[in-house]
């Protein structure tokens, strides 16, 4: 912390690094110097959401790979944040397969916004940049399970809001509480850009979140016994009936998800 800015320590990140089974540990942490501090901390915790609203595809080889028939079916995004990883699968946009997008929304649950400060600066993936930095959120556009262009994230400028044609799907009670943040994500293959990813953050307050209540986190099941889950939502309409279409997704060591068709 070499300087306080407005009750915050500058940089914005202090790392302490320590040794865990000869393993490198770092705890990345926010130091807030200020009469009321907790609130201050509180404030920066918010429900995120994630869409994917349009992926523009500007390459010619790229465009036609994806006109192939049947190639869209095998397309997917991955979203990578923090060593975990989101796939959503792709559809043409506008009845073309230049521009695609996708109907999944990421629930992310309550999350502190300073956590999606990366270690490293953002830089385009030119020719000759790589991103070696776990922090740093990552795009990846992908075709038959091969990643053809892929990005860095931009920084998040989470006091932006920005007029989206999304949010109409929440509850009218809902939209005054949202703040969509739009973010572009420039993608690149072989060091040439070739689209550009536009993802959607919708913030919203923390006690409004959409968070698993059971199963939470790790959960053991034993084969053929019946279980109720249990969750929370935001966005309906009280006194309407929902259809859930729930999906099972394996996590990798390295905490990535790999959807199934469970």
């Amino acid at each position: 912390c070499t300087a306080v800015v407005n009750g915050e320590c500058s940089p914005g990140i202090v790392i302490a690094s320590m040794q865990v089974e000869g393993k490198t540990v770092e705890v990345h942490m926010s130091v807030v110097w200020e009469e009321n501090a907790l609130s201050v901390l509180e404030n920066k915790i918010k429900s995120i959401s994630l869409q994917f609203p349009s992926i523009t595809i500007s390459s010619t080889a790229l465009t036609t790979a994806f006109a192939a028939k049947g190639a869209v079916d095998n397309a997917q995004l991955v979203f990578s944040r923090n060593g975990r990883s989101y796939a959503v699968p792709l559809m043409p946009k506008m009845k073309t397969t230049q521009f695609l997008e996708s109907a999944v929304v990421i629930e992310l649950g309550p999350l502190f916004l300073d956590a999606w400060k990366p270690m490293t600066q953002f830089k385009p993936m030119t020719d000759g940049v790589t991103n070696t930095d776990k922090t740093m959120p990552m795009v990846e556009l992908m075709l038959n399970n091969v990643v053809v262009a892929s990005g860095m994230m931009p920084p998040v400028q989470w006091e932006q809001s920005g007029a989206t044609s999304n949010i109409d799907i929440m509850a009218n009670s809902l939209k005054t509480k949202i703040t969509p943040v739009p973010t572009m994500v420039p993608l690149y293959a072989d060091g040439v850009m070739a689209g550009t990813a536009e993802i959607e953050i919708d913030v919203m307050p923390a006690d409004i979140s959409a968070f698993w209540i059971f199963p939470y986190e790790a959960q053991d099941f034993t084969g053929g016994v019946a279980y109720s889950f249990t969750w929370t939502t935001h966005g309906a309409v009280a006194g309407v009936a929902y259809n859930f279409t729930l999906t099972a997704q394996i996590v990798s060591e390295d905490g990535s998800l790999t959807p199934t068709s469970w």
